[in-house]
């Protein structure tokens, strides 16, 4: 029983940090989208492969342009579209019908470049792709998505390391603004029975509603550099400020329902003290903070570092911790009889 009741504070425990990333998450792609990251990640990795003049005229090519949306700029540029905007740019003359071997006009077209030209930066890396392409027009634009994917790549890591540090940082503001306390919040269920129970009921019914068809960890999906994490079982779809927001009310909407031992409730021995109409500069309410800070400080830290992890992480961690709760109750239930001998 005392095993039993370990892996529910576990199982417990698990969907809090997995609710929390969630809503995390969602305020990150909240961010992320008012401030278009995404699209102003992909761009410094086009001019950094193409150059300033190129990319220029790269993003008013036409099939370049109609993945525009108003005046902004994309998020998400397929591989196929990059490769045949850029052949079109590079060597506009070379797929005339009476051309025999487009392949080679294309060659000949990219070594004759004008010292002027926009293509110049990139006309030693065209030409070598070209070379390797033996012959096959297709090959050639296989080699460009591949070029293009590459460096899409790294584009994705530079982004995910810079997105991690600002996941790490809006964990802990949540952590302080819901007051969520590992700690504490353990403690809590370990000592209350009844508040375990339901915490691990609503996760059994959030894991099997939420089950994935398909991988649940991050995803990079094509050459987008900065598609965002997975949320517990959707896949790498860019979504829009508005369901970002909704995504995070839904969170903090489920955390709330919980009935955890989080949030503010600061009690003094003069007035039990709530915001609004709190006024912060009293010393009695001055010395509450403190001592909640002095309370709560090491739950926050770890708190905001279990978000760090992921919701894809806690979500397959719920899903293990569920499989084995399974297994272990059944024993439980029906303990093998000792034997007559």
């Amino acid at each position: 029983m005392f095993g039993s009741q370990i892996l529910d504070v576990a199982i417990g425990m698990i969907f809090v940090f997995l609710l929390l990333s969630l809503m995390c998450s969602a305020l990150n792609e909240l961010i992320e989208a008012r401030l278009k990251n995404r699209a102003k990640s992909l761009e410094v990795g086009i001019r950094n492969l193409l150059g300033s003049q190129l990319a220029d005229d790269f993003y008013k090519h036409a099939l370049i342009d109609g993945l525009f949306k108003g005046d902004k700029k994309p998020s998400y540029i397929p591989s196929r579209t990059f490769a045949l905007a850029l052949m079109n740019i590079a060597a506009p003359t070379a797929w005339d019908t009476d051309k025999k071997n487009p392949l080679k006009a294309f060659r000949e077209t990219v070594s004759q470049l004008p010292a002027g030209s926009a293509v110049l930066p990139i006309k030693n890396a065209l030409i070598a792709l070209a070379d390797d392409a033996q012959g096959d027009i297709n090959k050639l634009r296989s080699n460009i998505e591949g070029w293009y994917d590459d460096t899409m790549d790294r584009v994705s890591g530079w982004y995910k390391r810079r997105t991690h540090k600002t996941i790490i940082f809006l964990g802990l503001g949540i952590a302080v603004a819901l007051n969520a306390d590992t700690a504490y919040i353990a403690r809590n269920l370990s000592n209350d029975a009844a508040l375990r129970n339901s915490l691990v009921s609503a996760a059994q019914a959030f894991a099997q509603k939420e089950k994935p068809a398909g991988s649940s960890t991050p995803a990079t999906q094509g050459s987008n550099p900065a598609a965002p994490a997975n949320r517990a079982s959707e896949g790498a779809t860019e979504p829009s400020a508005n369901s970002a927001q909704t995504m995070f009310d839904d969170d903090l909407r489920r955390i709330r329902e919980l009935g955890l031992p989080i949030g503010w409730n600061l009690e003094t021995s003069d007035a039990h003290l709530r915001w609004p109409g709190l006024r912060i500069w009293q010393p009695n309410v001055v010395s509450a903070w403190v001592g909640q800070i002095r309370f709560h400080w090491l739950g926050w830290i770890l708190t905001a570092l279990a978000i760090s992890l992921g919701a894809p992480f806690w979500f397959d961690l719920l899903n293990k911790f569920i499989v084995i709760r399974s297994t272990v109750k059944p024993k439980e239930k029906s303990p093998e009889e000792p034997s007559k001998d």
